[in-house]
Parts: C-alpha cells; sequence; structure tokens
C-alpha cells in the first residue's frame, strides 16, 4: 500500500528541534489503557530542571493540608501532618538523589532534541522503526473518552508521594507513543506550527524501512 505524503522525517525533525518552549498538541491520543484525549504538551523541559522545580515544590508543601487532602481523596484518616512531612521529604530525597546519581540507561534514542538537548523525539533501541515517542510537559489534558483507571497506591506513604509527584513537573512530563498505519492511535500532532497527520508518519516509518533506518542509523538523518 502506497501512503502518500509530502512531509518528511527530515521536516517532521527539524519542527520538533526547534519547538523548545512551544505548546505542541496531540488531538485523539487513545493510550494503551484505552483512554481517548487531548493533550497540549511543552517539549524541551530539560530532566535537570524537572527534577529542581518539583524539589523547590514540595519542599513549598504544607505538611496539615497534605494529609487532609490525601485523607479525603482515599477516604481515610490514617495520615497525620507528621507522617505526610515523612513522606514529603522521603519524596525529596528520592528526587535529590536523582539529580546526583548516573542515570540508568535508557531504551530509547533520542531522534530530535531541542537546542538545550531536551528530548522531543524518541524511538526504541535497536528495533526497526515501528513508532515515534513525543515527549514533553504535560500543560492541559481534555478526557474524550474514558479508559482503565490506574491501580491506586494501597499504602499510605504511596499515597502521599503519588499525590506529590502528581502535581510536580516530574509527574507531568509524559511520553507518548505515536503508532501510524492500521493501528494509528491519534488523530494530529501539532507542533512548531505544523500539522502532522497519522498518514504523514506511516509514511515516514515506512520510507524508513524500506531504507533499512533503525535507531541507530537515523539520528544521523
Amino acid at each position: 500500500m502506497t501512503i502518500k505524503s509530502n512531509k518528511t522525517f527530515v521536516d517532521f525533525k527539524n519542527t520538533c528541534s526547534l519547538s523548545g518552549g512551544q505548546y505542541s498538541a496531540v488531538k485523539g491520543y487513545r493510550s494503551s489503557r484505552g483512554s481517548v484525549a487531548d493533550y497540549l504538551v511543552r517539549p524541551g523541559v530539560s530532566r535537570i530542571h524537572r527534577l529542581q522545580n518539583s524539589i523547590e515544590y514540595a519542599q513549598r508543601l504544607n505538611a496539615l493540608e497534605v494529609s487532609q487532602v490525601v485523607n479525603e481523596k482515599y477516604g481515610t484518616t490514617d495520615i497525620t501532618p507528621s507522617d505526610a512531612a515523612r513522606y514529603i521529604s522521603a519524596q525529596i530525597t528520592s528526587w535529590e538523589k536523582s539529580l546526583t546519581q548516573v542515570q540508568r540507561p535508557s531504551p530509547y534514542v533520542t531522534v530530535a532534541a531541542t537546542k538545550n538537548r531536551a528530548p522531543v523525539l524518541n524511538v526504541k533501541e535497536g528495533e526497526i522503526i515501528e513508532a515515534f515517542y513525543f515527549v514533553g510537559q504535560l500543560e492541559a489534558y481534555t478526557l474524550i473518552e474514558a479508559g482503565e483507571p490506574k491501580k491506586a497506591p494501597v499504602s499510605n506513604s504511596a499515597r502521599v508521594k503519588s499525590w506529590v509527584r502528581g502535581r510536580s513537573e516530574s509527574g507531568k512530563y509524559t511520553t507518548l507513543k505515536l503508532r501510524a498505519g492500521e493501528d494509528a492511535n491519534f488523530e494530529a500532532v501539532c507542533i512548531g506550527g505544523k500539522v502532522y497527520s497519522p498518514n504523514d508518519l506511516h509514511a515516514m516509518v515506512l520510507q524508513a524501512r524500506l531504507s533499512g533506518v533503525t535507531s541507530a542509523t537515523l539520528t544521523a538523518i
């Protein structure tokens, strides 16, 4: 089957690379849990920036208020302000370790990044290209169709940490796996003032396969 599109991967890559700080949209994205939503994402937020902002945010939290909010969310009275303070501190410590420790090897290869080298577009390492992974800071989310809910945290520690992470920059960092072709899971990607359809991405994927391009060589294009 021939997929017609006049947009090339080089065009897409260059657009992604110039997108730092600009809002981008993924319309009609269907997640692995079956939910459908429109995403407003800001590419180009560096890992260090996310961690530093998350730490500063958590340090400003009021333990009493956090305990009240989390207790109400889960219908319990078990979490005391001192408990909340301890769990918040543990999350801060975790983020501080992430700032200083060497990152674990990533299964992804960045094929498009902003000028500050923050990833925008990734692919799975060592594979024939099947999908693109679009990453960035989640700024807005409009749910169109509900999917299978995530499993709720059980322990009080996990509940407080989950609440803190969910409101931090680190927690709002998102990865959207964009599939094209017959199993396309999005309607359009709007980035850098340009709109890319599933057909556009499918044509790029097919061209990469025909050329024998893998993640190892795509970065050089």
